[in-house]
């Protein structure tokens, strides 16, 4: 968490004080000044980031990756977990929702892992709605196969925010949201492929919650043909064929996925 230098005027006795509180934005310290020391603070400074270690920088090289001399520890620690991790930066969107919901990051972090936090985060109490709202969106995003030109583009629309609070309802869903391990199997859901041309498994489909969910945006793709995403299957699966995984499948393991491509078939 970043830390602020605050000078001001405490309220009670009228005299300057100076002191330091670690806090997510100058907005939440200076609530926090207020609300702790009753100190009302009149000029606020972050502390800059040290700047990367020679560790960090050395690892780096050896990675194969030209960093940016002005890189601070913790881009660097957020940097070198995403090359180690074989992770893919996470996107403009992510961060920015991330923020919202007051996840310290930075811009190298990896997708999964901020994916896995933002999870972590929505977990806590009193974040039951938008916990609910974030795993519609990305069912939604599943249905969507990421496609650019759905209309849905957050969880934030209405649309999101309507089923949610009808899933929020469903103590069976809830409960089986929760049973999900960690915030990265919901960056899609089912067998996909990857940019590698890897089949991966994500979040499973045959729950409660995914099953519900998409049970609602069928009829929500009924009553407003306009919110259906450009590519969406029956299931709710991304759209491919059992014949494609089989094809990408070595061939001494087709036959341990047999069951998981059938159960595609069947879908």
């Amino acid at each position: 968490m970043p830390v602020f230098n605050v000078v001001g005027i405490r309220e009670k006795s009228g005299r300057a004080m100076r002191k330091t509180y670690r806090g997510f934005d100058e907005a939440e310290v200076r609530e926090l000044a207020l609300h702790r020391d009753g100190l009302i603070a009149k000029w606020i400074e972050q502390h800059p980031y040290k700047p990367a270690t020679d560790a960090q920088k050395q690892r780096l090289c050896q990675l194969g990756y030209r960093f940016d001399s002005g890189l601070n520890v913790k881009e660097a620690g957020d940097l070198l977990r995403t090359l180690l991790a074989g992770d893919q930066p996470a996107e403009q969107q992510l961060l920015v929702y991330a923020r919202q919901l007051r996840v310290e990051t930075t811009t190298y972090v990896g997708k999964k892992r901020l994916y896995d936090v933002i999870f972590r985060k929505l977990l806590q109490p009193g974040n039951e709605q938008q916990l609910v709202a974030w795993f519609t969106f990305q069912v939604y995003r599943t249905l969507a196969v990421n496609d650019n030109r759905a209309i849905i583009s957050g969880p934030e629309h209405v649309v999101i925010q309507r089923i949610a609070q009808y899933l929020l309802r469903d103590g069976e869903v809830m409960a089986a949201i929760r049973q999900y391990k960690t915030g990265r199997e919901w960056v899609r859901f089912g067998h996909f492929i990857d940019s590698k041309g890897q089949v991966q498994r994500g979040g499973r489909m045959e729950t409660v919650a995914y099953r519900r969910a998409t049970a609602c945006f069928e009829k929500a793709f009924t009553e407003i043909p306009l919110l259906r995403p450009p590519v969406c299957s029956d299931a709710g699966s991304a759209s491919i064929s059992a014949s494609l995984l089989t094809s990408l499948l070595p061939e001494t393991d087709r036959n341990i996925h047999h069951r998981t491509l059938e159960s595609l078939k069947a879908s």
